[in-house]
Order: C-alpha cells, then structure tokens, then sequence
C-alpha cells in the first residue's frame, strides 16, 4: 500500500557543487628560502545524483523541499596541497521514477530496478594552483585559477509505479475492495459511492502457477469527461504505462448487460484517449457478483465475454468466489520474465 502522502510528481531545482579555486603560493623555509612554486590545485564540486532506493514509495520529499545543493569543492593550499572534493548529493527515489528536463521536456533517465542511479549534475572542476603552470621556461609562475561553477538543472520527477496490471474502472465500480481481496492490500472502502483518491499497489500470490507474485495497481476510478480533465482517473494513467495487462472491474449488481457494456465503453472512450493504454491485453471482472442471483453473474460475464471478444469473470470481494479463475487468467498475461518482484 501506498503513503498515505502519495506524490507521483515533483519539479526540482539541483545545482552542483563548485570547483574550489586554486593557490599562488611559493615554498619559503629556513633551509630553503627561495623555493619553487608550491600552491596546490582546488577540489572538484560535488555531483548531484538519483538513486532508486526500494524503501521509497512517493515523491512527497521533493514537493517539500524544491532546491537541492551538492558541496564546494575547497580551496587549494601551499605544500601542493589539493583541495578536497566537495561531496556528492543522492537523491532517493521510487523504483519507476523518470526523470525529464522541465525546460526542454526530453527525457534524461528512466529509473526501474533498486540500486539504479544516473547524474543529474556534474560538479565544476578546480582551479589550477601555480605549482602546475610551473615549467622550464616558467619556473616561477604566479598565476592560478578559480574553481568552476557547478552545472544547475530544472528537472522534473515522473512517478510509474511498477505493476503488472492496471485496474481501471468507473468509481464504486469494486476495484478497491477486489484489491484487498486478492491480496494484503488495504485501500479505503465504503458502502456508498466513492472513488479511490490515490493509487494502491497490492501483491498477489501466484506459488500453483508459472509466476510467484503479481503486483496490481488500482486507480481512481474514471468518469466521463476524464480526458478533458474531469475527475482523477487519467492523472494516475502513467501508472500502468508499464503493466502488462488492463484488469476492467466493472459493477453487475444492476444486472443488466446494457449497463454493463455501457459502463465499458464509457471507461473505453476515456482510455482511448490515452495513447497506447487502450491497446494492452485486457481481461473483464464483473463485481459484486454475490447481490445476484445463484447462476446469473456466470450467464452474465458469459454475454459479456461474447460481445466485447474478451475474457469476462463473475467475482466476488465478499464471498471471494472466483477469484481463483482470475488470478490464473492474469497470470497467463504476465510471462515470468516481466514479473517485477521475484
């Protein structure tokens, strides 16, 4: 289950640390009062850098604070002492975090697995100290340089969460409460019509078939109008940008199959205008299959089945029948290879 603080987008100002300038300085000791150059160089400025850390779930820590700074490098000394290094800022984020250019919008990272990272910034380089200029024509130079300025990013965070399937359906529709039925997540029921305002992730447990687990998303429901704004659905539609496969929850307790296609083709139009989403694999799940009927839901998700050319399973959170037969038909849309927990 997801942070009650659930941020899947951050805008970030990172700036490296800058180079430390380097030293004109010349050995002056009793044994030796006239001697060469000795001024060091500067250190480096820090870098700024993305780690994925698996114990981040949110990008609720870049909302708050906006301005990242890595270290200065330090001044050079005498002796040909260097500088040290400014140190390196690591920024943690979630596993499925893509990284964008807020000014161009290209693309500069795309980060997945845990222990993954990439540079957001370069810190500047040091300043020479005179002991380098040194030289057989140059024997006592006195000139040295400034440290660079470190490199300075706007940059913006995209949070995907990583799931093998997408449930996507109209508010109430049953998504939640099949969620928590099919594994340990626990997202906000209620028996009145209401919408999950946040994403839920839960892990199904898959030890009889080809794969060990299964991780669900669950989204805010979809309403009409969705595409043009209205609603929450298709602000969190990123989120199965990755999954294998749609699981359609869709409400049979009025028991009619024209409301059932109705409500199908409603969320199908709003998905439609989300790119690529519409064309994933989809299996259907008809809902709250107990207020039917003995034998009803079965006949309906059969017409369901046959009318749309997809798969269609009565199931029910409360009595927790066929659950099994649709954990299976996922699982078969998942090949073990794509499954992001081992």
């Amino acid at each position: 289950m997801l942070p009650a603080s659930f941020v899947d987008e951050a805008v970030v100002d990172v700036q490296a640390g800058a180079g430390g300038s380097g030293v004109a300085s010349f050995l002056r000791t009793r044994a030796n009062p006239r001697g060469g150059p000795d001024g060091g160089n500067g250190g480096r400025g820090g870098d700024v850098v993305a780690v994925v850390d698996e114990n981040i779930a949110s990008l609720a820590e870049y909302v708050i604070c906006r301005q990242w700074r890595a270290g200065n490098g330090e001044r050079g000394g005498s002796r040909k002492c260097h500088g040290a290094a400014g140190k390196t800022l690591t920024l943690s984020v979630p596993a499925g975090t893509d990284i964008y250019d807020n000014l161009t919008g290209d693309l500069h990272a795309c980060l997945l697995a845990a222990g993954e990272r990439t540079m957001l910034a370069h810190g500047g380089r040091g300043g020479r100290g005179n002991a380098s200029f040194k030289s057989s024509t140059n024997r006592t130079p006195r000139q040295m340089t400034g440290g660079e300025a470190g490199e300075r990013r706007e940059l913006r965070f995209e949070l995907r969460l990583l799931a093998d399937i997408g449930m996507v359906g109209l508010p109430n529709a049953g998504k939640s409460s099949l969620i928590g039925a099919l594994s340990a997540a626990t997202p906000t029921v209620a028996d009145y019509p209401f919408t999950t305002l946040r994403p839920h992730l839960g892990v199904v447990s898959c030890d009889d078939l080809d794969i060990r687990r299964l991780i669900l998303a669950d989204l805010p429901g979809i309403i009409a109008g969705a595409a043009t704004g209205a609603g929450l659905g298709l602000r969190f539609l990123r989120h199965i940008s990755r999954a294998a496969a749609l699981l359609h929850v869709v409400d049979c307790s009025k028991e009619k199959l024209s409301d059932v296609l109705a409500s199908l083709t409603m969320v199908e139009e709003e998905l439609a205008s989300a790119g690529g989403i519409i064309g994933k694999k989809r299996i259907i799940a008809l809902s709250k299959a107990d207020l039917l009927a003995p034998g009803r839901a079965a006949r309906l998700a059969d017409q369901v089945a046959q009318a749309k050319g997809l798969p269609a399973f009565a199931v029910s959170a409360v009595e927790k029948s066929g659950l099994d037969e649709l954990i299976a038909a996922l699982a078969d849309l998942v090949p073990e290879s794509n499954t992001l927990l081992g």
